[in-house]
């Protein structure tokens, strides 16, 4: 059988077979399309730019978007609280340019006593105010919400209706007011068993001091302390940015054998207590835009063995600022004649330790107790220092 030849089959090569001309199409609108993009997206950038290098090539200040001047040449003040008003109603005042008179909680209450009262004291060169809103028995002068404050009763029956409302009518007049609390010095709050200092023989009563007789809150109680700085806190979101706290201390004793502190004392000391709960609560008004005003009493941080603070100068706690309380017998004999030179009193020596360290320097006096000449020397010796003038009849 003749065999067959195999016979030669041509193989055609499809090298374009994909290369039509719709892939062609497709491919020329696929780069048009991205030349477009392109195009705009390079237009967009010039026209941004545009308007920021126009103004710098002419020197012009440039805002960024949502922004406006005022906010830019306020950054770095920190967050305003809810409470505060436009800078044109509260004056930007530092710590040493403070002249602070008593305001007594009567003229507080009434809006036109407060006007006047205001008005008297801005035309004999006062900027601010001091209010005392906790006194050191433990009433409380305003409408306080803090827990602890409802379940002792230490909310006063006199206390005001809106402590908010006097203050934006302080800082209306542009006067600086500042609230003022006892702290440890408390006897209604010792009505909270574990906020205050107990017998050492049992735990169940309280330890009274031997000066006045007096219960006191215990700088070692947790309770104690949340008590004081939410009360402050409080006064913070009530429009204050200036808080004075006062008896930051111990009571003054000659031996505390029968106080029972609790086991916290055995490892931390008077002084280490105190200051842990300053810098705590400076800590604290911080956060919220506030400054905490440590007062201390001069005359006894003038003695380095002093029980009250732990023999330790109460100018070492955390504060942001430190009023020195002064008696009257420092006032005693003072030069009328501002230039009169004469043997360094207390008074010229805490002034000029206030001085160098930028201490407020707080004049505690009765009515009438200094002549204008006396209330001249003090301020022209500390000309540094901020000057609180606490007299409690207000009689300026």
């Amino acid at each position: 059988m003749k065999s067959r030849r195999n016979k030669g089959y041509k193989i055609k090569k499809y090298d374009r077979i994909f290369d039509t001309s719709s892939r062609r199409r497709k491919k020329k609108i696929r780069n048009t399309v991205i030349f477009v993009v392109i195009l705009l997206l390079l237009v967009f950038v010039g026209y941004s730019i545009s308007g920021p290098l126009i103004n710098l090539l002419k020197g012009e200040k440039t805002e960024r978007p949502g922004e406006s001047s005022s906010q830019i040449s306020s950054a770095g003040q920190g967050d305003l609280n809810s409470s505060s008003i436009t800078s044109s109603e509260q004056p930007n005042i530092s710590e040493t340019e403070l002249f602070a008179a008593y305001l007594p909680l009567e003229t507080a209450k009434n809006p036109v006593t407060l006007g006047t009262f205001l008005d008297n004291i801005k035309s004999k060169g006062y900027n601010a105010v001091v209010l005392q809103l906790k006194d050191e028995t433990g009433n409380i002068y305003y409408q306080s919400g803090v827990e602890m404050a409802k379940t002792v009763g230490a909310v006063s029956p006199t206390a005001v209706l809106d402590i908010s409302q006097i203050v934006t009518q302080i800082k209306q007049a542009s006067v600086t007011p500042i609230a003022q609390i006892h702290a440890f010095k408390d006897r209604i709050g010792t009505k909270n068993s574990a906020a205050k200092i107990k017998y050492a023989n049992n735990d169940s009563w309280s330890w009274l001091d031997a000066q006045n007789g007096k219960p006191w809150l215990n700088p070692y109680s947790a309770e104690a302390q949340k008590y004081i700085t939410d009360i402050s806190l409080e006064l913070v979101g009530a429009g204050f940015e200036r808080v004075m706290v006062s008896s930051v201390m111990f009571p003054n004793v000659y031996s505390f054998s029968l106080a029972n502190f609790g086991p916290l004392e055995a490892t931390v000391s008077h002084k280490d207590i105190l200051m842990q709960f300053t810098a705590s609560l400076k800590t604290a008004l911080n956060d919220k835009g506030a400054k905490l005003l440590l007062e201390y009493d001069a005359a006894a941080a003038a003695n380095a063995e002093n029980v009250i603070y732990g023999a330790a100068d109460p100018k070492t706690f955390a504060a942001d600022t430190y009023v020195a309380a002064v008696g009257a017998d420092y006032l005693a004999n003072q030069p009328s004649d501002n230039t009169s030179s004469q043997s360094a009193s207390k008074l010229e020596t805490l002034v000029s330790q206030a001085a160098l360290s930028k201490t407020a320097l707080m004049v505690e006096m009765q009515a009438d107790a200094l002549s204008s000449e006396q209330i001249e020397y003090v301020k022209t010796a500390c000309k540094d220092c901020a000057l609180y003038f606490a007299n409690k009849t207000a009689n300026y």
